[in-house]
């Protein structure tokens, strides 16, 4: 999720530059991921999944990074509405992943992977960055999966009020059981703990809507 500022005539921007010092403080070390690099300048754009902000341009030296590999940072200072940071090493034990194979082990997932049902919706191209994520062992993989499903559903399965109450149910059955039967949350660490935003509470946030009888 994204924290942006309404501009009129259907525009939306980030214009982070007045919350900024509510929001850091320096000397701060916090947690980005990182959207993209230009090898050439080092310039990097980076995301605050946590607060729901990007930066951009970010200046941290020579060092290469994977796209959507997350980094720690210091923050030095706030100047003209921008971040200046420098790469904190993390040097603590690497967060447990969450595999694939965990994943489709769940009760209420297991069903469905015998067709190869989770295998082909993951597949789909709406699930770029999530593939990209667990590729680089990001644990979070699994809620921007989520969040995927959470909020294409209602296309997905069409207007018949029945089949789509059905799928939410679905949908709501393996959230709880990825909370309550799985090591998931306790291997997500600060910067990528379910909020009450997000799907992972049970509770779809593009809900169908109400019949009118």
């Amino acid at each position: 999720k994204l924290v942006c500022t309404y501009c009129g005539d259907d525009k939306f921007e980030q214009n982070i530059g007045s919350v900024l010092p509510q929001v850091y403080k320096v000397g701060d070390v916090c947690k980005f991921r990182v959207m993209r690099q230009d090898y050439t300048t080092g310039q990097l754009s980076l995301r605050d999944d946590l607060n729901g902000l990007n930066h951009f341009p970010v200046d941290l030296g020579k060092r290469r990074f994977k796209r959507f590999e997350r980094i720690n940072c210091r923050i030095q200072d706030v100047v003209d509405g921008r971040l200046q940071m420098e790469y904190v090493a993390d040097t603590a034990a690497a967060t447990p992943f969450f595999s694939f194979e965990e994943l489709i082990s769940l009760p209420v997932a297991a069903p469905l992977e015998r067709h190869g049902v989770v295998s082909r919706l993951l597949g789909e191209a709406p699930f770029g960055e999530a593939r990209m994520m667990r590729e680089n062992r990001d644990v979070s993989w699994v809620r921007a999966a989520l969040e995927v499903i959470d909020c294409n559903l209602p296309h997905w399965v069409g207007g018949r009020l029945r089949g789509r109450m059905v799928w939410f149910e679905r949908l709501r059955a393996f959230v709880i059981s990825l909370i309550e039967e799985s090591p998931y949350l306790n291997r997500c660490d600060a910067g990528t703990s379910v909020d009450d935003n997000t799907p992972l509470r049970g509770q779809p946030s593009c809900r169908p809507p109400r019949h009118r009888g």
